[in-house]
């Protein structure tokens, strides 16, 4: 996960995050994720690697 922070949010505002997937294959998924406040303004940026297995981890 990279997360980069662009900008601190006012206290008592409403946050929304929205992720999109941008890859998906048989061992690795790339998500975006972006954080905005109420106003639309960009707060956060944030992109992950997910690394999936065949068998459950116990």
């Amino acid at each position: 996960m990279n997360i980069s922070y662009i900008k601190a949010p006012s206290v008592g505002d409403t946050l929304t995050a929205e992720a999109k997937e941008e890859y998906c294959g048989s061992k690795i998924g790339l998500y975006q994720i972006t954080v905005k406040n109420s106003q639309k303004q960009l707060i956060a940026e944030a992109q992950g690697i997910v690394y999936r297995r065949e068998k459950l981890l116990q």
